[in-house]
């Protein structure tokens, strides 16, 4: 759900469930909250909040002494925990319709556990999995028309001590 309280926008999410195949059953369940609010005419502020607890992230009947996926060579596939926070800044110089506009987005991503991927490299690495995920990157963007914008980004992982450059071009007819 979301709403709009005039001063910002208020948000909140959950999914969950439970899985069953062959015999076996998991639950998850993923919570949220989001807020969108308005510094000026110019700036604009999002934050996010999601966190997600999963019983058995792999599906898995059993581990082996060195599976990575139990806890310290448990027999028993462990539960695990995700928090993810992103805060994102929009300016706009000239306005919602000026042709240019520059973000600021933060990301962070802690778990308990080494479960998820992102496809940055690290499922060529180690285990193939990561517990931990911190970016900053800076934005800029330019609508040369109400259908064709280009933008570049420049950004910076903290975990893994890289920067990482994007440019693009979107297009709409």
């Amino acid at each position: 759900f979301s709403q709009d309280l005039g001063i910002a926008r208020l948000g909140g999410s959950y999914y969950g469930g439970t899985e069953a195949a062959e015999g076996l059953e998991t639950s998850m369940a993923i919570w949220g909250a989001d807020a969108t609010i308005p510094l000026g005419n110019r700036v604009t502020f999002n934050g996010q909040f999601l966190l997600r607890q999963d019983e058995n992230p792999f599906f898995l009947d059993s581990c082996g002494a060195a599976d990575f996926r139990c806890n310290s060579g448990a027999s028993d596939p462990f539960e695990t925990e995700v928090t993810s926070y992103l805060g994102e800044l929009f300016i706009s110089p000239d306005g919602a319709m000026g042709k240019w506009h520059f973000t600021v987005l933060y990301n962070l991503i802690e778990s308990d556990q080494q479960v998820f991927r992102l496809r940055l490299g690290e499922q060529n690495r180690g285990v193939g999995y990561i517990d931990g995920y911190e970016t900053l990157a800076l934005g800029a963007h330019y609508f040369k028309a109400r259908n064709l914008r280009f933008m570049g980004e420049v950004g910076w992982d903290f975990v893994s001590e890289r920067a990482r450059f994007t440019t693009g071009v979107t297009t709409a007819f």
